[in-house]
């Protein structure tokens, strides 16, 4: 089964070397309608990412209670991440509009992942480690209703409410370990850590596109979140600290701008050229740790410390528009 999944994978990047994090769909002059109340078309894409997804342990060494101070940060590299999916787009009625999307990505050696630790009583830098980062899997999902509030031949603009999903699963392998920072390396070999992101972003936003010639659109997009919730794991596989974590942070803040052209080649197909950035800032949350390494199997709250995440994504992507309605 994961063959056959991965050989489709493969057939779908090749095909469409063409990729966006939100679904779209093409202003109303270049659709092929065929009734007064629905208007839907599909796009192919294909992108890569390029940025950093953090971890975090933090601790409030101040008796303030704010868990302010970083414990542990981890740095997992994405240089790149390549993804590539489907996204369905619908307007019903001329002005309700709505869009779902949903990309993989391909598992495949993405760039490094560095471990810093500091002193829990004094805050002194005390470890630095660094190994390789490979991606497991990575999902995508984004979903979104609008309005057009403005509806024209040549300019529409679109507020909207969408839920997005976000999904990376990763390992670090092999590399050295320095302890302390600056001294003879301790060479490392094996899987010794995996990391798993979640990410379920409630947004609101807004989309506009403008044609200022038949062959030409633009898209513009932008949203935001204050409403980031995280479900985070970090399975530690040395024998010697073997121990899972679950961490919950809550509340984080998102924010994307996506810049789309469409070059309208023909009737039905238009070639779909993307570039986004999307930020969630360091928010953090409870963390539930499972000691196995001391023995124990059930996981615990932990009082003294929090566990968070935050990311920075560059996105550049490729897709195909086929205009079915």
């Amino acid at each position: 089964m994961k063959k056959i999944v991965g050989i489709i994978l493969f057939i779908l990047f090749v095909m469409f070397p063409l990729c966006a994090q939100h679904a779209q769909f093409l202003p109303k002059e270049h659709k092929q309608s065929t009734g007064d109340w629905l208007r839907w078309s599909v796009s192919a894409d294909s992108g890569m990412f390029f940025g950093m997804l953090y971890e975090y342990v933090f601790i409030a060494r101040d008796s303030d209670g704010q868990y302010n101070d970083t414990l542990s940060r981890l740095d997992w590299q994405l240089n790149p991440l390549v993804y590539c999916g489907f996204s369905l787009d619908a307007e019903l009625f001329h002005n309700f509009t709505l869009g779902l999307g949903t990309w993989l990505g391909l598992p495949a050696l993405l760039g490094y992942m560095e471990d810093r630790d500091w002193d829990a009583n004094n805050g002194d830098y005390i470890s630095f480690s660094h190994h390789d980062n490979f991606l497991i899997n990575a999902v995508f999902v984004d979903f979104n209703i609008g309005y057009n509030v403005i509806n024209t031949d040549s300019f529409v603009l679109v507020p909207l409410l969408g839920f997005n999903y976000k999904h990376f699963r990763m390992a670090g392998r092999d590399g050295y370990q320095e302890q302390p920072p600056g001294s003879v390396p301790n060479t490392l070999s094996g899987v010794l850590i995996t990391y798993e992101q979640n990410y379920y972003i409630p947004y609101v936003g807004v989309k506009t596109f403008w044609s200022p010639v038949q062959l030409l659109s633009l898209q513009f997009f932008a949203c935001y979140s204050p409403m980031v919730f995280g479900f985070n794991i970090d399975n530690h596989l040395h024998p010697s600290v073997r121990a899972d974590y679950i961490d919950v942070p809550l509340w984080g803040n998102y924010l994307s701008v996506d810049i789309v052209v469409y070059l309208n080649l023909m009737n039905d197909w238009s070639l779909k050229l993307h570039a986004g950035y999307m930020y969630i800032t360091k928010f953090k949350g409870d963390i539930y740790a499972r000691l196995i390494y001391l023995g124990s199997n059930d996981y615990v709250q932990s009082s003294s410390s929090r566990g968070g995440a935050s990311l920075q994504l560059l996105n550049v992507s490729l897709g195909v528009v086929f205009d079915i309605l």
